[in-house]
């Protein structure tokens, strides 16, 4: 249940912000592109990745904290602090990326 409120913020979060997926998985599959090209470096952003930085906490991690809500997220992705840095992330693409993120978590 949890999960499928993610998604639905994500969606509507991206249809808000102009980008036209055609579903909630395609959205999804985009920020897991984005992940590995923006975020693996430094996050493990997937089950069985095998490089990313201990400083950074991983995706799995992250989707399961309750604290971090996708409105908190989409937050930190528009104006993130150090150590992470500024990647000027568009709109849709924070919102690609938090429903990656919220795919991610189990219930």
């Amino acid at each position: 249940m949890l999960q499928n409120s993610w998604r639905i913020l994500a969606l509507s979060l991206s249809i808000g912000l102009g980008a036209a997926p055609s579903s909630a998985q395609e959205l999804e599959e985009q920020g897991h592109k984005l992940a590995q090209q923006w975020c693996s470096g430094c996050h493990l952003v997937e089950a069985g990745q095998e490089t990313g930085g201990d400083a950074a906490p991983p995706f799995m991690a992250v989707a399961q904290d309750p604290a971090l809500t996708p409105e908190r997220l989409t937050q930190w992705l528009s104006d993130p602090h150090p150590p992470m840095p500024n990647l000027s992330l568009a709109n849709e693409e924070i919102a690609a990326l938090v429903a990656y993120i919220g795919s991610l978590r189990t219930e």
